[in-house]
């Protein structure tokens, strides 16, 4: 995972590389796939940290755009916009005269205003363009207060008349791709991919048997959300401890103080047999993983959870758990009910209930679900072999 190709990429990201939530882990291992397949990327940081920050990656570099930390007033933030906008063809030049850089890919950059400086300067000076797809967000997800009706438009507009100019899309979801097309990207200038997952570090957690503790563990990792199927969760649990007292629940990931408000009421009963980690390291996340018998990802239905690939779920995988997961998005055709994982109908507390009852009861089962889970996601997620497929998609 060193930078020894001779293929220099730089990689544009609003995230908040190289460590943080879900975004910044796939930056990080889309990096790391690629440099194993020979290239030498460099990551630009469009808008800094979120916080002051000194983590860095062995050997590979990154910089910022503009400023090294986001602003907080809106004011500087409308001012750093615009300084961005600016900055970009400078950054494309700079890139390709000193660096011979011809291939720049975009994570998180899904407005018009930003993309097209990337698309006309790159056409003059023969830089290629790709852009990374990895949801399909609602309104009140998109829209801060004091432009909402704009920032639509320009994230509309370049979903549906622009992303057909670029090199080549790289979508998460084959829901993401018909998107792609129907806006008039032609169908080989799209790949997906659906995650870059490191399975080495999941290495520990693949030689452990699930069910070999009194107390059975049930967990969920990553934003703890209603959308994202907390509450469901939540719900199924309770059932669930009603009827098995040896039975917890680990909540592994960032929640809202509403949200915690709410749960916190909810399982007042059985508050002893949750676990709420809050935002931890990423490099803790296997081991809390791993702490687990069965996860769960029971994402709710809608347009997020049909666009995007839940990011978890992959890592779930890695640690050879059994995973209970909803139909929702790609799940329904990458994977065979209770072969890779339990399937069951999403916005419903029973239906995740009765896949757990079923894997409680059929240990001997779920542990081959949790192996054939890893045979697939070592086939079709591993960091590796996902960066050899990428950059043969935008050196074609």
């Amino acid at each position: 995972m060193t930078n020894k190709g001779t293929k220099p990429i730089a990689i544009f990201t609003t995230s908040n590389f190289p460590y943080g939530g879900a975004a910044e882990n796939f930056v990080r291992q889309m990096v790391y796939g690629l440099n194993s397949a020979g290239a030498k990327t460099e990551v630009i940081l469009m808008r800094g940290h979120h916080i002051d920050t000194k983590d860095t990656l062995e050997k590979q570099d990154y910089s910022y755009l503009l400023f090294k930390k986001r602003p907080k007033y809106e004011f500087i933030k409308l001012v750093e916009l615009i300084l961005i906008v600016i900055l970009i063809p400078f950054s494309l030049v700079k890139l390709k005269v000193k660096k011979k850089c011809s291939i720049v890919i975009l994570y998180g950059i899904e407005y018009f205003y930003y993309v097209i400086p990337f698309k006309i300067v790159g056409s003059l000076l023969g830089i290629k363009i790709y852009r990374v797809i990895t949801d399909r967000y609602n309104v009140n997800v998109i829209s801060p207060r004091w432009w909402k009706r704009s920032k639509i438009f320009f994230y509309n507009i370049q979903y549906r008349y622009f992303d057909r100019l670029l090199n080549g899309i790289v979508c998460l979801s084959s829901y993401l791709k018909n998107s792609a097309i129907k806006g008039g990207v032609l169908p080989d200038r799209i790949l997906i991919i659906p995650h870059f997952i490191d399975l080495s570090s999941f290495a520990t957690a693949a030689n452990t048997t699930p069910f070999s503790k009194p107390t059975f563990r049930l967990g969920m990792c990553g934003t703890l959300t209603k959308e994202n199927g907390l509450y469901i969760l939540v719900d199924a649990f309770l059932k669930l401890k009603e009827q098995n007292r040896e039975i917890e629940l680990l909540l592994i990931g960032p929640m809202s103080e509403t949200d915690m408000n709410i749960i916190e009421k909810r399982v007042e009963r059985f508050k002893n047999s949750i676990i709420f980690t809050g935002r931890v390291p990423s490099t803790e996340v296997a081991n809390l993983i791993l702490s687990c018998d069965i996860l769960i990802n029971p994402r709710v239905s809608g347009v997020f959870a049909e666009a995007g690939f839940p990011t978890k779920l992959g890592e779930y995988m890695a640690t050879k758990r059994p995973v209970v997961t909803t139909a929702v998005g790609d799940i329904k055709h990458y994977f065979t009910h209770k072969k890779e994982v339990l399937i069951v109908q999403p916005d419903s507390y029973q239906a995740i209930m009765d896949g757990v009852v079923y894997l409680l009861k059929n240990k001997d089962k779920a542990i081959e679900v949790g192996k054939n889970g890893y045979d697939w996601a070592f086939e079709h997620l591993d960091f590796i072999n996902n960066g050899k497929k990428l950059l043969n998609f935008i050196t074609k």
